[in-house]
């Protein structure tokens, strides 16, 4: 049970880790000023010493309009557009050149060089992620880089720009959910338009590349077209796209694009949702065991909404092999196909004082939620949850206060409901807790446990009243 949380604001929080981890990812950030520390900008060398492989890139002591023009003159050189991007316009400090001139000679410098090298990919994909960001620069400025660069897309491999293409595809993706969401450009017409061609730049000139080169999922990051689309609103003119491009018999079908397509049909097609994921199990990289948790978390979702209950129960135990996660999701398949043996095996399991606190709260959760669902149909996954949660209380042993919380929510309901009044007031009995209970979390489960003791005393006074 989670209570309090501001889901909002941990997403955000998340794309925003995300473009920042794109930032050092794809651009190799890495050291390219001196080995040890900033050097004066009059003594920036203008090419890379050997790439070390650790830590951000040791940045010069000032931003100066010399030190920016040196950058931008020999930004393909080394890791010079890595400085420019993550130290000088991803920054929102006051710089000695500010952030609008600095753009200005970037710019100055775009139209010098011919469109569509290696230079000019490297400077307008700079230009593009800096315009939504920077200080004093309008956001039409990246609208416009971003539309040059995936017009041009074609000249990408000629010039050897895959990289710097795969960059401003990602960064763009990510920003439709980020920062170009927040500047209040989710449902302009160029914004959303130019997703759709990032996409068709994406399916053209780059997925073959990764799959000709047997990249996988596991090792290069994908962009999250379907969370993009959707946030946009753009399923309706997207769909066709989609869907002509999987029916082409070129059309390369790699695990990140067969997932990423499926999220998109599920709300509309959830059986050609279900298709796609099915076809796309093969390729799982099962070796990234966060990433098949995710696809097994899909496709058994999947499979229930389908009413392929065996079906789903197997994906779900699949991704327990797999990742050793998931057991509260599989406790609940097995009540709901009746598979009492397993059940009772897994809840044995979780009885024992190795089992993860975590695990037991979420099972302890799961099942009172079959219950809460229909308490006479279910009362058995009632009294399993319960069971469980009575064990978890009783194991001598320190437990999070959150989890401790939650498994006494469960268990003072159930004996509510069943009218074990003396049972549910000892359950809720939270006072030995009192120093723990400092955070706006445990304060909402507070707040429930109170409404709880309230519907207890209610039921009490109509016991007496009855008599």
């Amino acid at each position: 049970m989670v209570l309090g949380a501001n889901k909002e604001q941990l997403m955000k929080r998340q794309l925003s880790l995300r473009v920042l981890g794109l930032s050092l990812a794809l651009l190799g950030a890495i050291p390219c000023w001196g080995e040890d520390s900033a050097q004066p900008a009059s003594q920036a060398p203008t090419t890379a010493r050997p790439a070390r492989r650790s830590g951000p890139p040791v940045m010069p002591a000032s931003f100066d309009r010399e030190t920016v023009q040196r950058l931008v003159d020999h930004i393909e050189q080394g890791h010079n557009a890595s400085i420019l991007h993550v130290g000088y316009f991803m920054r929102r400090k006051q710089h000695a050149l500010p952030q609008s001139k600095g753009m200005k000679l970037l710019n100055e410098a775009i139209s010098k060089e011919t469109a569509g090298s290696k230079r000019w990919f490297v400077m307008q994909t700079l230009r593009g992620f800096a315009a939504f960001r920077a200080t004093g620069v309008a956001s039409d400025e990246g609208l416009e880089a971003y539309t040059a660069i995936f017009d041009q897309a074609a000249k990408a491999k000629p010039a050897k720009a895959e990289y710097q293409l795969r960059q401003a595809i990602n960064e763009y993706v990510f920003g439709m959910q980020g920062r170009i969401r927040d500047l209040g450009l989710r449902y302009d017409e160029r914004a959303q338009d130019l997703l759709l061609k990032a996409w068709s730049a994406y399916v053209t000139h780059v997925l073959p590349g990764q799959t000709a080169k047997g990249q996988s999922a596991s090792r290069v990051r994908q962009p999250m077209w379907a969370a993009a689309i959707q946030d946009a609103d753009l399923e309706e003119k997207f769909l066709p796209l989609l869907d002509k491009f999987l029916k082409s018999p070129t059309t390369p079908k790699s695990y990140s694009l067969l997932k990423e397509a499926s999220m998109l049909y599920a709300p509309s097609n959830p059986k050609r949702s279900l298709a796609l994921l099915l076809q796309a199990r093969p390729l799982v990289p099962t070796s990234n065991k966060l990433e098949a948790g995710r696809f097994f978390d899909l496709l058994a979702k999947a499979l229930e909404k389908e009413d392929r209950l065996p079906d789903a129960v197997q994906a779900r135990e699949e991704r327990v092999k797999l990742t050793g996660k998931g057991q509260p999701q599989l406790a609940r398949l097995y009540y709901q196909a009746k598979n009492d043996k397993a059940l009772d095996a897994t809840l044995q399991a979780l009885k024992l004082p190795s089992a993860s606190s975590r695990d037991v709260v979420d099972t302890i959760d799961e099942l009172s939620k079959v219950y809460s669902q229909d308490r006479i149909a279910n009362l058995s996954a009632g009294v399993r949850a319960a069971d469980l949660a009575s064990n978890y209380l009783k194991m001598q042993q320190v437990r999070d206060v959150e989890h401790e919380l939650s498994a006494r929510i469960a268990l003072g309901d159930f004996l509510i409901g069943q009218k074990n009044l003396a049972g549910a007031r000892a359950a809720l009995k939270i006072d030995h807790l009192k120093p723990r209970l400092t955070t706006n979390a445990t304060k909402s489960y507070v707040q429930y446990i109170q409404l709880l003791l309230k519907k207890l005393n209610d039921t009490k006074k109509v016991k007496v009243e009855n008599k």
